[in-house]
């Protein structure tokens, strides 16, 4: 019996894995080029390119609550299939976008396809695999969803120089999302065994128990920390990297492939290191890591140095997913699950929310430097914070055990 409910569970963790690679592909087609397209074509400057990633940011905020609740109800299936066409929608009409504003609410429709698919997706894993074995299957998960983004990454440039048209890469990333969603509708199972949503009358103090208040809210301030200083890096790291290195449109792809094809072969490592010794402590590492890296990548002016960076970036970038993820989810009961990372996504993406508005200001009244320093000593505070006041992985545990009863 044991070995059968384990096959169940390497099944949905390998089913999902499969279908974010294919919707990852599609995304990493378009975030190396959005916003070099936004600021070469549609001739915005990079505050207002900021202020359109800070919607996409606020879309991961508004959208959490109302879909953690549905994927509690109704399932993890519907939930992931409508973040899925979400995806779909916001890429395939930015064909048609040239305003600010139009950009900026398909970001916030991209926002809704990330509250809804990655959460359901997350939670759908949680429901099958066993809380000692999640650092390793969300290694696996988010090595693959890294798998196509490389892939992506790599291609992104090639093929806009190749077409000369930015617009192919909206059209083939909003395919590939309705292949995705396709596969899902067809194929998946769904996990959640009960009405969660029925059963339990849910509020704040259910989720913020007072066994667990202490080590959730430090939790939710490194996070924010966390989420403020890479949010606030990305929406220029491909002007960047043209202005400062002065390099061709399809050498930032390289970049993004460098960055994340190290995040990918470090993921499975770093989720082991969740299991074996503490995702508390890998949090903290992995954020220290990558405050290293933006340093790097604002200071230094060699290509050698600028793709170190980018490896260093890719690695504390995956140490820091595989265990905030394994991290949250040792801080919610399955029960009410789904809607607990709805809440707990609203809180951490409130930081990253004013990240690009920042490294825009920064970028235009200052210098293009302090775009990547002051966010990584923002991140570098939070890596020292969590290690020092986290709470340890085996405390969480024996406190939602006691809680139980």
């Amino acid at each position: 019996m044991g070995e059968l409910m384990k096959s169940l569970s390497e099944r949905i963790v390998l089913f999902l894995s499969i279908v974010t690679m294919i919707a990852a592909l599609g995304a990493g087609l378009i975030t190396p080029i959005f916003s070099v397209y936004l600021y070469e074509n549609m001739n915005f400057s990079v505050l207002t390119i900021g202020l359109i990633y800070s919607i996409y940011t606020i879309g991961l905020a508004i959208f959490p609550i109302p879909f953690g609740i549905f994927s509690d109800k109704k399932g993890r299936k519907p939930t992931a299939a409508l973040g899925l066409l979400g995806y779909a929608i916001s890429y395939l009409l930015r064909i048609f976008a040239s305003k600010p504003e139009e950009f900026g609410a398909l970001s916030a429709l991209e926002g809704l396809g990330d509250s809804s698919f990655k959460p359901a997706a997350q939670s759908a894993i949680a429901d099958e695999v066993a809380s000692d074995e999640r650092g390793s299957a969300y290694g696996m998960y988010n090595a693959a969803a890294a798998g196509g983004i490389i892939l992506g990454y790599l291609l992104s440039g090639i093929i806009v120089v190749w077409f000369t048209n930015f617009l192919i890469s909206f059209i083939i990333g909003g395919v590939l999302s309705a292949i995705s969603l396709i596969v899902l509708l067809l194929l998946m199972k769904e996990t959640l065994k009960y009405n969660t949503a029925a059963n339990y009358k849910i509020n704040l103090k259910q989720i913020f128990n007072e066994k667990i208040r202490r080590p959730m809210f430090i939790y939710l301030f490194a996070s924010s920390l966390g989420n403020f200083g890479v949010a606030a890096i990305l929406p220029i790291l491909s002007i960047f990297v043209i202005l400062q290195y002065n390099l061709p449109l399809y050498f930032v792809g390289v970049v993004w492939f460098t960055y994340m094809l190290s995040s990918s072969i470090s993921s499975i490592p770093s989720g082991k290191l969740c299991d074996f010794y503490s995702s508390k402590n890998i949090m903290g590492i992995g954020l220290l890591v990558t405050a290293i890296a933006f340093y790097l990548l604002g200071t230094q002016n060699t290509l050698i140095l600028l793709l170190v960076s980018c490896i260093i970036f890719g690695t504390g970038f995956a140490m820091v997913a595989n265990s905030s993820t394994a991290y949250m989810m040792n801080l919610t009961s399955t029960e009410i699950r789904g809607r607990t990372i709805s809440v707990l996504n609203v809180l951490k993406m409130a930081g990253g929310a004013f990240g690009p508005i920042v490294s825009g200001i920064l970028w235009e009244e200052f210098a293009p430097v302090y775009s990547f320093l002051i966010p990584a000593v923002v991140i570098f505070v939070a890596g020292l914070f969590f290690i020092i006041t986290g709470t340890s992985d085996e405390e969480i545990k024996k406190r939602m055990i006691a809680n139980k009863f």
